[in-house]
């Protein structure tokens, strides 16, 4: 499925999870652009714990 925004994700999933028999549901987003490697490497870099 595809939602427009956050809040139409949101009201899509929980329309999900009231059907009756389903449990829980869970979702994923999907960036239009992927990040370099470079800019991925750093930030991993940069968010991980000071020595």
């Amino acid at each position: 499925m595809v939602a427009r925004d956050t809040d139409d994700l949101y009201r899509i999933t929980e329309s999900i999870v009231a059907i009756p028999g389903v449990v829980r549901g869970s979702t994923s987003l999907v960036l239009k652009e992927v990040a370099p490697r470079s800019v991925t490497a750093l930030v991993q870099r940069l968010s991980a714990p000071s020595p």
